[in-house]
């Protein structure tokens, strides 16, 4: 801020200015106007003067403002841009997922009906093969009291056979003691 010093309203004796603003004035313009009038105008120039440093400030603050919003929309707008594309894209991925679980769902349904056959006609051999089993348990439990009866009449033959040959040879025994004269031949 610049002031200048108030000129004295009489004008001078002397030869030679005192203050800087009467240097640097012409004198017939000093003599006309009152020394308030100087004042005005300095501070009307330094006012203006102000005004449009911050006129250029608010300029550019206005300027940066709407540059902001204006990038700010953009950007907004490049986003939902990207969203809806993502959105549609996702739209297309649940489409085709639908479609595919669909078939996989079919092709799974048709798996699972051959193997529910498959395994009904598995049941039914298990079932056979069981009765099968069953039976053969039944013939091998009757041959084995068959070939118990048939070891037990063995064991009973030989014991009986046993029993006569010990009787045999007793009476072999006794009839070589008694001599050869009793034996004919």
């Amino acid at each position: 801020m610049k002031t200048t010093p108030s000129a004295s309203p009489a004008p001078s004796t002397s030869a030679a200015p005192t203050t800087a603003a009467a240097r640097t004035a012409p004198v017939a313009s000093t003599a006309s106007r009152p020394a308030s009038a100087i004042d005005y105008r300095s501070n009307v120039d330094r006012q203006a003067r102000e005004q449009k440093s911050v006129g250029g400030i608010l300029t550019i603050l206005v300027y940066s403002l709407i540059f902001l919003f204006v990038s700010g929309a953009c950007l907004a707008t490049y986003g939902m841009y990207v969203i809806t594309k993502q959105l549609n894209q996702q739209s297309v991925t649940m489409n085709d997922f639908d479609q595919r679980y669909s078939t996989d769902y079919k092709d799974i349904n048709g798996r699972l009906v051959i193997t529910m056959d498959n395994l009904t006609q598995a049941q039914a051999t298990i079932a056979k093969q069981q009765e099968i089993i069953t039976k053969q348990q039944e013939a091998i439990t009757k041959l084995l009291a068959a070939a118990d009866e048939n070891a037990a009449a063995l064991r009973q033959e030989r014991a009986t056979r046993a029993q006569e040959t010990a009787n045999i040879r007793s009476r072999l025994k006794d009839l070589e003691y008694t001599g050869p004269t009793t034996r004919k031949y």
